[in-house]
């Protein structure tokens, strides 16, 4: 069926809500673009990583590399509450084997295959902290997938 609106709010709503001390919700699974910018609540993401003011015309945007944004991609609820969703959806996967997880969850963050000895050092990574975990294997599969959404190749292009 063809037509309709990209946002899913009704008319206003995601103005509205903020108004009455609420928060809009940014988790929705659309690019960046499509996402509306409400200046009385601007998404976490985008503040990390140099949005221009909002209330203020923009021909360019700046490009900053520093720490707070690496120390927001390894610790903001956002990328908890994502590499947990990773996690339990790699989990899931009935009947797949550990190594398999891996390259799914290369090819889900990075867009590429892992290398052998990446695989390697993945399976004894997620290993380690599950002994440590005290068996814990969802945390430790968070763990692992955070370390690919917080690597330099997720968050930049070459």
């Amino acid at each position: 069926k063809m037509g309709g609106s990209i946002l899913q709010y009704k008319d206003r709503q995601y103005v509205a809500n903020t108004s009455k001390g609420g928060d809009v919700d940014y988790d929705t699974p659309v690019r960046t673009v499509y996402v509306p910018v409400v200046r009385s609540s601007l998404y976490d993401v985008l503040r990390a990583f140099d949005l221009p003011d909002p209330t203020m015309s923009s021909g360019s945007r700046d490009a900053t590399v520093v720490a707070p944004q690496a120390l927001f991609m390894m610790n903001s609820s956002v990328m908890l509450q994502h590499s947990m969703k990773m996690a339990e959806s790699l989990l899931g996967q009935e009947g797949a084997t550990d190594e398999a997880r891996v390259r799914e969850a290369y090819e889900r963050a990075l867009s590429r295959p892992p290398t052998g000895r990446e695989v390697d050092e993945a399976l004894t990574y997620v290993a380690k902290f599950e002994r440590e975990w005290k068996g814990d294997r969802k945390r430790a599969w968070q763990s692992f997938c955070k370390s690919l959404l917080a690597s330099n190749e997720f968050s930049y292009l070459n």
